[in-house]
């Protein structure tokens, strides 16, 4: 019954944002009014009721892949906050009695301050708004701490990105100089880092459902996905995508059970070809190239800022470069130094770490969604992830989902040593 009511509510919440954004789309300037804003929100929260999972996953796409469209992001943040006040109204009687998923102190300080310190910085440095998305991750943080895991996650979030590839192709436009395809996003860096992001929950969906005509349309969604990160133009989709491919032939090799047998061997490989080929290749990059469109000037102002205010940092996520301005770092890390200091860039880093070494040991368990974890890696040097809620939501997902699996070998060990 209680998946019925799941199917229900995701197939409901889908024809329903795909009439809000036919209609946003047919607008003359792409956007929608407070009135649809206001009816989406409160269609999400109806449908909470049933499936807050449902919606959490739907809204933290909406507020990534909304670009440049505000009215979009507002839906999508609007659906994570209720439908995270659902899931924690719903297992507060289900969690009493008992501890909350022991998180290791210091990635629990890490995960709960680290959008606390930057949403109160922005706050005392009169930017209210600007620190709004961080009060948004940080009810996603607590809300997964109490219940989510990567395998229910997978299902959930595989069908928001797929709504999400669909839109994108259907309704999809060119950028103003018709070169680079930017979706429904207004922006192609936007749809190519959203679409990295969830291409293993696609692929974990389409292989689970392999057998089944669901997952027929989880590969073809897959193949709308590639081509989107063609069209878009973007070398984020190129470097991100062979990133991906490179950890999709290590969870191979985990599933063949020849990791521990060449891994020495991939390394060394890997090290020779980039000792011969790497300086080549950069030394063929042309400025836009070697810049990383623009980036490393935006990198060197941050740095510049950070070493100003070291300690509390500044409080603002953007900053001028010479007589232009304002620009944000494009770096998580650099960004979080910028708004409050070396303390928080440390937190940032715990999280990080923390996440990295998880999804490690998850692929090593052939969970293959996993691999998300690789396109935030990469994904966090080039644009300003922490603002995301679906980074969050990833983070602390397969924070939990590591920990949950490793208390349940625990037992089951301690179990047959019990009955031995």
């Amino acid at each position: 019954m209680k998946n019925v009511e799941s199917g229900l509510s995701a197939f409901v919440l889908s024809l329903v944002s795909a009439a809000i954004l036919t209609a946003g789309k047919l607008s003359l300037d792409g956007s929608i009014t407070p009135i649809m804003v206001l009816a989406a929100i409160a269609v999400g929260f109806s449908i909470s009721v049933f499936s807050p999972l449902t919606v959490l996953t739907f809204g933290i796409v909406a507020e990534f892949a909304a670009g440049d469209f505000v009215s979009w992001r507002l839906v999508g943040m609007g659906w994570v906050v209720i439908s995270c006040v659902v899931m924690l109204v719903q297992r507060s009687g289900s969690v009493r009695g008992r501890t909350l998923l022991p998180l290791p102190p210091l990635v629990a300080v890490a995960l709960c301050g680290l959008p606390l310190l930057l949403l109160v910085r922005m706050l005392l440095a009169g930017s209210m708004l600007a620190g709004l998305p961080y009060l948004v991750c940080l009810a996603v943080v607590v809300a997964c701490w109490t219940s989510c895991t990567l395998e229910s996650a997978v299902s959930a979030l595989s069908r928001a990105i797929a709504f999400f590839v669909a839109a994108s192709t259907v309704f999809g436009n060119y950028n103003e100089q018709g070169i680079r395809f930017e979706g429904i996003s207004g922006n192609p860096n936007g749809m190519v880092e959203c679409i990295l992001i969830g291409l293993p929950f696609l692929v974990a969906s389409a292989w689970r459902l392999r057998v089944r005509v669901e997952g027929l349309g989880f590969v073809f969604v897959i193949a709308l996905s590639v081509r989107l990160l063609i069209l878009s133009g973007s070398s984020q989709a190129l470097v991100g995508s062979a990133v991906l491919i490179l950890g999709y032939a290590a969870l191979g090799l985990v599933r063949y059970k020849s990791f521990s047998q060449l891994s020495a061997p991939m390394l060394l490989f890997a090290a020779v070809i980039g000792y011969f080929v790497l300086p080549s290749v950069l030394a063929g990059l042309n400025e836009d190239e070697a810049s990383l469109s623009g980036r490393t000037p935006l990198f060197a102002e941050s740095v510049r800022v950070i070493l100003v205010e070291p300690v509390a940092g500044t409080g603002a996520s953007h900053f001028d470069v010479g007589v232009e301005g304002p620009f944000s770092a494009h770096n998580a890390l650099l960004s979080i130094g910028v708004i409050a200091g070396i303390p928080a860039m440390a937190a940032w880093v715990v999280i990080i770490v923390a996440a990295a070494v998880a999804s490690t040991r998850l692929v090593s368990l052939e969970q293959g969604a996993a691999l998300s974890m690789l396109s935030v890696l990469s994904l966090q040097f080039v644009a300003t992830l922490q603002t995301r809620p679906l980074v969050w939501f990833i983070l602390m997902v397969i924070i939990a989902s590591d920990i949950a699996s490793r208390h349940v070998n625990r037992d089951t060990v301690q179990g047959d040593a019990a009955r031995s």
